[in-house]
């Protein structure tokens, strides 16, 4: 069976202030804007675009809500890079009566995807969500979850309302994030679009939880993996900028921002106001986790020998995409998100004040799929 919409008999649009489509579960940016909308919009209905057949793992995926706001969350199997979201006419035109705040957080960020997938996701998934906020009768918002990333290999300051610049991309992971965004400032004219670009999520401030264990986090694990007598040096020469941000606050942050009509139009860097230099960051892990970090970076000549250490062998595509992110000394203006965000109290924290979650989160997953194999772990971090 194709993709169809849950029909509900007992969901009146009328006995809600207001009804969002939430895309991109079961990546853990949806799955956790799921979890805050539900509790933080408590007279909303939420749709979730899920897999066909995902109606379950949406449940599953979200056991600390109540039987009331499960009863507000409704998956609708759709898939967002189709055409009407693979919906039948009936479906969406029903869905576009209903529908009037979008979060569009499908999108795919790992810098060693393929050029077929990346589009597919990230141009052709924008293109049907603006085909969508099009057809609803009463949009309020569209809020566009980007990446910093789409800066490319621009140098120095960037400002948000910035994005053609002449930078060129480093992988067709930026390419197609930045075409995405440029589809749907292309729309503001017409459309009540808000973009926000979260420099690198990294866990859960508070619990630590990730669900792709990529950018920083491989060399994170083999720090954790090294014995405590052996100490890794510095991939890098130590004072490159690490731009980074907890999913919850990404999230909470997103959601504050696409509820304020000052916001729509404009775009917003979602980063620590006060990053950490690589070396900083790492000898914050080794604190945390018992190690030391050598003060001496790795020569050019070891780098591969480094990036072929089994815990990130797999990886090592994408981590030399991400050590060269890593080398572009770029700082992300924040002036639209101080704005918005200041008044409300919500800052991204720090990193030194949540390394800690992320170091205890990444043993116990660690210890958990060790039970059933170290093949096991290393799969899922690929």
């Amino acid at each position: 069976m194709g993709p169809r919409a849950v029909q509900h008999s007992d969901l009146n649009r009328q006995n809600y202030k207001s009804v969002f489509l939430v895309t991109g579960f079961p990546g853990l940016r949806a799955r956790k804007l799921l979890e805050h909308l539900v509790v933080a919009e408590p007279h909303a209905l939420i749709y979730a675009c899920v897999p066909n057949g995902g109606q379950k793992s949406l449940q599953g995926a979200l056991p600390i809500l109540t039987g009331e706001q499960r009863s507000r969350l409704v998956a609708l199997e759709a898939d967002p890079t189709a055409i009407d979201l693979g919906l039948s006419g009936k479906e969406y035109r029903e869905l576009a009566e209903q529908v009037d705040r979008i979060h569009h957080a499908a999108q795919l960020t790992r810098l060693g995807a393929s050029r077929a997938l990346a589009e597919a996701v990230n141009v052709r998934g924008m293109r049907e969500v603006v085909e969508l906020g099009r057809a609803c009768k009463n949009i309020r918002s569209i809020v566009v979850h980007s990446s910093a990333c789409v800066s490319g290999n621009r140098t120095g300051r960037v400002l948000e309302r910035e994005l053609n610049a002449g930078q060129s991309f480093r992988s067709v992971t930026e390419e197609t994030l930045a075409c995405a965004e440029r589809t749907a400032q292309s729309a503001m004219k017409e459309l009540p679009i808000t973009v926000v670009r979260p420099s690198q999520i990294v866990g859960d401030s508070h619990t630590g939880e990730i669900d792709e264990l990529d950018g920083p986090y491989p060399f994170i694990q083999l720090m954790l993996g090294l014995p405590e007598d052996l100490s890794p040096p510095l991939p890098t020469r130590g004072d490159e900028i690490l731009h980074l941000a907890p999913i919850d606050f990404v999230v909470r942050a997103a959601h504050h921002i696409g509820m304020q009509p000052s916001a729509l139009g404009r775009t917003f860097h979602l980063t620590d106001p006060e990053p950490p230099s690589v070396r900083q960051a790492l000898q914050l892990v080794a604190k945390h986790s018992g190690k030391r970090v050598r003060e001496a970076s790795l020569p050019s000549n070891l780098t591969q020998a480094f990036l072929k250490a089994p815990v990130i062998r797999r990886l090592s595509a994408e981590q030399r995409a991400y050590l060269e992110l890593v080398r572009t000394s770029v700082r992300y203006d924040t002036t639209n998100a101080d704005e918005i965000l200041g008044p409300a109290g919500i800052v991204c924290p720090s990193f030194e004040s949540y390394v800690g979650s992320l170091v205890r989160y990444l043993r116990a997953r660690a210890q958990g799929r060790l039970q059933s194999g170290a093949e096991e772990f290393e799969d899922h971090s690929a």
